[in-house]
């Protein structure tokens, strides 16, 4: 769970810019996402969370990935062998079915 904002539309959530959903008015909110619906990624996007990764948890045929930020940890799912390395910069990106279902914004 990550405290974020909504401005002009737009979701500020841990160093993350997201479009934000319908129907959800401007101010204060606590946005959460499940590790396995957030993807892994090497290089940096404005709509993914940057991090550093901190702990790698192997789940047999997966690994739980957390990434360390300046206020929060945040963890995303990866399949076994994709892991990067401990300290190796990251960002955790939500994934498109999460924010989109029908073409349109959630």
């Amino acid at each position: 769970m990550l405290p974020g904002q909504i401005t002009s539309g737009t979701l500020h959530v841990a160093g993350a810019t997201l479009p934000a959903p319908a129907g959800i008015a401007g101010g204060d909110l606590v946005y959460g996402a499940r590790p396995e619906y957030l993807e892994l990624l090497l290089q940096a996007r404005p709509d993914a969370f940057p991090g550093t990764v901190s702990v790698l948890e192997n789940l047999g045929t997966s690994t739980l990935v957390t990434l360390g930020t300046d206020d929060a940890l945040i963890q995303a799912v990866v399949p076994e062998g994709e892991e990067p390395p401990i300290g190796a910069p990251a960002w955790a990106l939500p994934r498109r079915s999460l924010l989109y279902r029908d073409g349109r914004l959630l």
